[in-house]
């Protein structure tokens, strides 16, 4: 039977974006994104200004979030990375992905103090593509920093 299935992520873990009391915790903001297929969000993480990172995996083809459209490289139901960073407010700011011809995952994001953003996660495919920065697998799966 082929079904289609759409998963949304409920970015931030349903955009855990509240403000914690004591009593009873207030909602901030709450995101969705998503495509036709399986989509996931593994790890957040914000940064000293409030802003919100958000790292995952995606299977469909294309991925929005907000006015951000990212496209899978590999083909069928492959995964590839996303990274998507949201103001305090709950605004995209920017949206990245990077992926090979396989199944690619990011599954943990941190910010120092500095500002700069860490991933990390595994990559199955031959190589993944960071921008100019292409790795080379060894192996089955590797880890990827």
């Amino acid at each position: 039977m082929n079904k289609k299935y759409t998963c949304f992520i409920m970015l931030a873990f349903f955009s855990l974006s509240f403000n914690i009391n004591a009593q009873n915790p207030a909602w901030i903001w709450a995101k969705r994104a998503g495509g036709t297929n399986f989509d996931y969000g593994y790890s957040v993480c914000n940064d000293a200004s409030g802003n919100v990172f958000v790292t995952g995996t995606f299977s469909s083809q294309n991925i929005t979030f907000g006015s951000y459209t990212l496209t899978k490289t590999g083909a069928g139901y492959s995964t590839d990375i996303f990274l998507v960073k949201y103001d305090s407010q709950g605004n995209v700011l920017w949206a990245k992905s990077a992926g090979g011809t396989s199944d690619d995952s990011g599954e943990s994001v941190c910010v120092d103090t500095n500002g700069n953003v860490f991933v990390t996660g595994y990559f199955k495919s031959s190589t993944i593509t960071f921008g100019s920065y292409i790795l080379s697998n060894a192996g089955n799966a590797d880890v990827l920093l």
